[in-house]
Formats: structure tokens, C-alpha cells, sequence
């Protein structure tokens, strides 16, 4: 079927590409979350991973992650009792070398896997256990049995990040309040009008530009986009386009003639610039989140902090869009002195309203594809 599209593409004009496409847009969308993965709690039986176990687990996996890698993995030694480990095929050494970002990503899952074990009834200890960033066993886990707290499970189901259509709109401070809660000591915002946040506009939009330039940054990133929906439903992980916001006429094409060649090409880097120099030009503010040191043990409670924060956005119609561009390429120093921050800056966060907030579409690997027994 693909192959006699686009022979018919190129063998048309543009008037009637549109017009023979737009019946098939709907049965030919992209893939997105619950179209492949609403079955993946079905069938499984064993005590060490019961129906509650499962859920809890699912809900752990609807956590971000750069490039949506997913570098989560746990072993199941006993019931209730887990090993929360770091994959390192899922690592990203391009743009995360030291590994810092792929263990802020084990923040939010463990903050899920506490809160969906809550809500179903479990109390949840967390005994961390690596000592370096490049430890592939992160920390145990030990469910026990409890009264629910009735924690809205939708609040994980909808967290989105939204990197489109973002407002101007400068950011309220009693939304600042509730989206940060009580992390005032490590939460700092910045408003895109002040001083700081037209540094880490520039700041950011600079550091893209070093990065897209960087062949092994784009050819890591390239292993990362599921323009098919074939490759989208063989590996459940990375950014599809519905994820990047990739819609209509514009999402047929790409999934249909874009390869990782396309990702190398210069016309692909202009447009991811022009594309950046659009976004950090419009947004509230800059969220930007530290750490109380750099062990990896401060990292993954920064990522819970942060997962804190986005699962209260959706309530205010706000959006946080991680930009971590300027940490990683060595710009730290530069960026704790220009902000005045004394302790590790670890997420770089672009704050906006939202006019209208877009359901979650990012893959996600169905429990057991990331559990081993």
C-alpha cells in the first residue's frame, strides 16, 4: 500500500495529492500510545507480578525520558520486592556521556511507581543503591500492603510534554506555587522578559545550534525518530510524529519518505533551528531545577522533584518543556554563574500557558518487555 502511494505521489500534482489523501489520513495516522499499548497487562500470571504489581509498573513506564529512550529495567528477586536498574543500551553518550540525564529519567519512573503504588495501596520504600552515575543497578524496591490514598492515577495517564503553542503570557505566581509545591529551595523561576530569562533564551537557542552542527549528537538522535508506524509498533520507545506534533498532510509524508538520512541533511538542521529559535522566543518563563549535590542518589530526587511538577501542569494550563541543550553541551558553570545559583543545575525547563492541552501520544514498552522475573 505505501509503495503505490507514493507512486502516485510522483506521479501527480499537489492538488490532487491532497485531495486523494485526505480520505486515508485517519486509517493511516501515527501511532500513537494507546493504540498499541492497551493490551500489554493482559495474560500475565505469577505471583511475583500480580495484577496490582502490573499496574503499579504500567503507570512507573508513563514516565519522560530523554528521547523517550525508556532506560528503566526491573528485576522481580522476590514478591514485592524489586531491583530498579539503568539499561545501558538505552543510554544517549552523544548528548548525555556521563549519563547524568539517563539517571534524572529513573526520577520520574520511581515517582510514578510511588504514586501508582499508593494509589492502589501500597507503601513503597525506595533504598538507593548506586554510587556512581554509571551504576546499572539503581536502587531496591519493597511494596507492602496499605489503605489507598486515592492518588488520581489520571494525573500520570495525562502528563504531556508539549513543545507547541506555547503563550507569552507571563506565568502567574500562585500557578508558580502550585506546580512547585514545596520545592521553593530547588525550583527557580524566571520570567522570559527578565534578564535571566533572555540569557537562557539565547543560551539555549546557541547551545542547539552547537549540538545540531555535532554529527554523532544527530545520528544519535536519528535512532531515536520512529517515522514509521512499523518501527513505532516494533519498538515502543523514542518520538514518533505525533509526538513532535507532526499533524495531517505534514505526518502522511514524513512517515511515508523520512529515513535517518533525512535527519543528517542540512535542510533537517536549518528547520530544527528555526524551529527553537521560534520556541524560546515564546513562552512565561524558565523553570530551572537543582540538585543538593551531584551523587546519583540527589540526581534521581531532582527527576522525582521535576515529575512532582508536571503532573501538576495540566491543572493550571501549563506546559514544561525540557531544553537541556545548554547542560549538555558544557555550559554549566556558565549557567549556575549566569542564574546565581550555587547548587547543580540539572533540568532547564521552558514554562508556558496553553490554550488547549493535547492528550499524551508518546510510546511506551508494553510491563513485560522491561521486566525480568
Amino acid at each position: 500500500m505505501i509503495t503505490s502511494i507514493r507512486e502516485f505521489i510522483l506521479k501527480t500534482g499537489k492538488g490532487i495529492i491532497i485531495t486523494a489523501t485526505l480520505p486515508f489520513l485517519k486509517s493511516c495516522g501515527s501511532i500513537v500510545r494507546e493504540s498499541v499499548n492497551a493490551a500489554s497487562l493482559t495474560k500475565v500470571k505469577n505471583k511475583l507480578l500480580n495484577k496490582d504489581y502490573l499496574t503499579i509498573l504500567r503507570y512507573a513506564s508513563l514516565a519522560p525520558s530523554g528521547h523517550n529512550s525508556q532506560p528503566w529495567e526491573v528485576e522481580i528477586t522476590a514478591p514485592g520486592h524489586w531491583k530498579i536498574k539503568s539499561n545501558i543500551n538505552r543510554w544517549l553518550p552523544a548528548v548525555d556521556p556521563d549519563n547524568r540525564e539517563g539517571t534524572l529519567s529513573l526520577g520520574p519512573f520511581i515517582e510514578n511507581l510511588v504514586l501508582a503504588g499508593g494509589s492502589i495501596g501500597y507503601t513503597v520504600e525506595i533504598d538507593y543503591q548506586a554510587d556512581s552515575l554509571r551504576d546499572t543497578t539503581v536502587a531496591n524496591v519493597k511494596l507492602k500492603k496499605d489503605k489507598s490514598n486515592n492518588f488520581p492515577l489520571d494525573l500520570i495517564k495525562l502528563r504531556r510534554t508539549v513543545r507547541k503553542n506555547h503563550l507569552k503570557r507571563p506565568v502567574k505566581s500562585v500557578d508558580l506555587s502550585f506546580i512547585t509545591g514545596k520545592n521553593e529551595n530547588n525550583v527557580h523561576f524566571f520570567p522570559a522578559d527578565s534578564t535571566v530569562g533572555k540569557f537562557l533564551a539565547e543560551g539555549t537557542l546557541e547551545a542547539n545550534k552547537i549540538q545540531i552542527s555535532r554529527d554523532d549528537a544527530q545520528s544519535e538522535l536519528s535512532e531515536w525518530i520512529r517515522w514509521s508506524n512499523s518501527d513505532a509498533k516494533k519498538y515502543r520507545t523514542g518520538m514518533t510524529p505525533a509526538s513532535m506534533d507532526i499533524k495531517g498532510l505534514a505526518s502522511l509524508y514524513v512517515r511515508l519518505f523520512y529515513n535517518k538520512d533525512d535527519v543528517m541533511s542540512e535542510s533537517f538542521r536549518k528547520k530544527s533551528i528555526d524551529m527553537i529559535h521560534d520556541q524560546v522566543n515564546s513562552c512565561g518563563g524558565w523553570l530551572v531545577i537543582t540538585s543538593d549535590s551531584s551523587t546519583p542518589q540527589s540526581l534521581i530526587e531532582a527527576g522525582r522533584r521535576f515529575q512532582k511538577i508536571a503532573l501538576r501542569t495540566r491543572e493550571r494550563m501549563l506546559a514544561v518543556h525540557p531544553m537541556m541543550q545548554l547542560l549538555e553541551e558544557g555550559f554549566t558553570d556558565k549557567v549556575q554563574s549566569g542564574l546565581g545559583i550555587s547548587e547543580p543545575v540539572q533540568f532547564v525547563l521552558r514554562t508556558s500557558y496553553l490554550e488547549k492541552y493535547p492528550d499524551p501520544v508518546s510510546l511506551r514498552r508494553p510491563v513485560e518487555w522491561f521486566v525480568s522475573l
